[in-house]
């Protein structure tokens, strides 16, 4: 069982809007494409728990280290 995340908007609530279009980008880049950022965002598929890490410490190279939490989670078996 893995903890599978969704949604990006209360990782956005204390972005400094200079920071918001860069950070989105990168998210973006390391999602593959601008594409599939918004089928993450929007839950049509979920990130592992090593995708959620990495866009956790895209937020930390920025200076954010406060508590970081995506939209939506669930519990569900990891699939290869």
């Amino acid at each position: 069982m893995i903890r599978a995340a969704w949604g990006f908007r209360k990782l956005f609530l204390n972005v400094k809007h200079v920071d918001d279009t860069p950070i989105r980008r990168k998210i973006q880049q390391y999602l593959g494409s601008r594409l599939t950022y918004y089928r993450y965002m929007n839950g049509q598929l979920t990130l592992t728990p090593e995708q959620q890490k990495g866009i956790i410490n895209i937020f930390r190279s920025y200076g954010y280290t406060e508590e970081l939490d995506f939209d939506n989670y669930i519990d569900c078996y990891a699939y290869e």
